[in-house]
């Protein structure tokens, strides 16, 4: 019976090769020259820059303000995740709130027009596949040249190494495929990407809300996030889908999760 680390590796290979399959498709797509994803037709969000910026601000320094709260805690145990989890509760509640101050809330602007869920769904799971190949080679150049040691970690994986349960797993699973996903998609690509796109062309503000997530990040997953950022920033500008955005980054965050247990020591 194969042990763990080889249904991992099996499973990593297998996700590559989807991985390549999307990218041949882009690729005959382009030879068609024929774009990845069709332009959904969309309006320009009415925020004005004022609070959009005091949103991001209140909603990018939550987190950090709730971690700094909770510093006294150990390290590396379930109160940490749970106060994680609820700070990117917290996100959300902080950008609807303080946005409906300024004005009515239209659902057009968060990229919530359900009627084409199926496809948006199906969009997100095949940009999922898209982002493995770029960040898996941007991970291995990075163990290959030395920046990135056995260490370097997501500091939920180490909590998880250093203990067990099924309340810890639950709730580290929650926080990484759904909490995380949902916050972090409402605030860099919705509500700061949403805006940037009415402000300069689309390449800027993908490539904007691309170094401002990358930024908020651990500086070992600097770089191996950006090819995903910028995967996500072309999603939702081509789709203003705030499904496909989160089905993308909750199957990433999910692989990666089932990958780490799968082989670990």
């Amino acid at each position: 019976m194969a042990d763990l680390k080889t249904i991992g590796n099996s499973v990593m290979c297998a996700l590559i090769v989807g991985s390549a399959a999307v990218w041949l498709k882009v690729a005959l797509r382009g030879i068609n020259r024929q774009p990845p994803l069709e332009l959904v037709p969309q309006q320009t969000v009415p925020w004005p820059a004022v609070p959009v910026c005091a949103t991001f601000l209140v909603a990018f320094f939550l987190p950090v303000f709730v971690v700094h709260w909770a510093s006294p805690l150990e390290p590396l145990s379930l109160a940490k995740v749970q106060w994680s989890c609820l700070a990117q509760v917290g996100q959300v509640l902080a950008i609807v709130g303080l946005l409906a101050i300024d004005g009515p809330l239209r659902k057009e602007d968060f990229g919530c027009d359900l009627r084409n869920w199926r496809s948006d769904a199906l969009t997100g799971a095949a940009a999922f596949l898209a982002s493995l190949a770029p960040v898996y080679l941007v991970t291995l150049i990075q163990t290959q040249l030395d920046w990135r040691g056995p260490d370097d970690k997501h500091l939920f994986f180490k909590i998880l190494e250093s203990g067990s349960g099924g309340a810890l797993l639950t709730w580290i699973a929650v926080s990484v495929i759904v909490a995380a996903p949902v916050a972090e998609e409402l605030t860099y690509r919705v509500l700061l990407q949403g805006w940037a796109q009415g402000q300069m062309r689309p390449w800027q503000a993908i490539l904007f809300s691309s170094t401002v997530f990358v930024v908020a990040h651990e500086g070992h997953d600097r770089l191996p996030l950006l090819p995903l950022a910028l995967i996500l920033g072309y999603v939702y500008w081509r789709r203003r889908s705030y499904l496909a955005v989160v089905v993308l980054h909750g199957l990433f965050n999910a692989v990666n999760l089932m990958l780490a247990l799968l082989m670990r020591e």
